[in-house]
């Protein structure tokens, strides 16, 4: 049945959706001490 298969995709999708937030939010750290985006300058410590 394709609709099965169909489901498989969107709840692969999901989970890697709700994988990359988690991941980015791991990545981020504590608010007072954000990590640098990619691309960008680390921020200075004050």
């Amino acid at each position: 049945m394709p609709g099965w298969r169909w489901l498989g995709v969107f709840w692969a999708v999901v989970a890697l959706g709700a994988a990359g937030t988690v991941w980015r939010l791991h990545q981020l750290g504590p608010p007072e001490a954000p990590a640098p985006a990619p691309g960008e300058a680390p921020a200075p410590q004050v």
